[in-house]
């Protein structure tokens, strides 16, 4: 079976760390921002939408841009949105983060996965899929507890929440550019753009 791609495996574990942190807190935080319950709630069909929306989107993008750069690009969309909550104490920060975050989050797990097939091959995908979801759990358990101690020990607010899970994507994005390979090129760029 062919080596790991570590590169990966590691990067998807920050993307972990960087998403479980918002969707852990920002429900918690929309509630502190917005007490009304259905105005709350609209952030929901509002997340899903955008999810919708994205399958759509990253075929297009996929026809101009690399995964490394597909996927980059998305972690910092869903930073932006991580953020606009903990700077910005309004419903329609709210409405910003469930859009950026709902919009991304299919689209970096869809390119990661197949990210993870090219790199090794379809001989080693399934260990390397599997590793890679490993990490991402990993990241997944990391970023609560992390956040856990640093409230016991220093009163870390929600806030803090978010701006850790910012600048983990924001951090996570920079070496995935790094992943690119030469045989990574755009899927389907038009004769003319080759």
């Amino acid at each position: 079976a062919p080596p790991l791609h570590w590169g990966l495996i590691l990067c998807y574990g920050v993307y972990g760390f960087g998403y479980i942190l918002p969707a852990t807190f920002l429900p918690a935080q929309a509630r502190m921002l917005v007490p009304d319950p259905w105005l709350f709630s609209l952030a929901w069909p509002v997340f899903g939408l955008a999810g919708a929306m994205s399958t759509v989107t990253a075929s297009r993008l996929a026809r101009r841009y690399t995964r490394p750069q597909i996927w980059a690009g998305a972690q910092v969309v869903m930073a932006v949105g991580v953020l606009a909550p903990a700077v910005w104490h309004a419903l329609p920060a709210i409405l910003l983060a469930a859009c950026c975050v709902g919009s991304t989050f299919m689209v970096i797990t869809m390119v990661g996965l197949q990210e993870a097939q090219a790199a090794v091959g379809q001989a080693g995908a399934k260990r390397q899929m599997a590793a890679m979801t490993a990490s991402f759990a990993l990241g997944q358990l990391i970023g609560p507890i992390f956040f856990s101690l640093t409230h016991a020990w220093f009163g870390a607010s929600l806030e803090f929440a978010l701006v850790l899970g910012t600048l983990g994507l924001l951090a996570g994005a920079v070496p995935i550019l790094r992943l690119r390979r030469p045989d990574q090129t755009p899927a389907a760029r038009p004769e003319g753009q080759r």
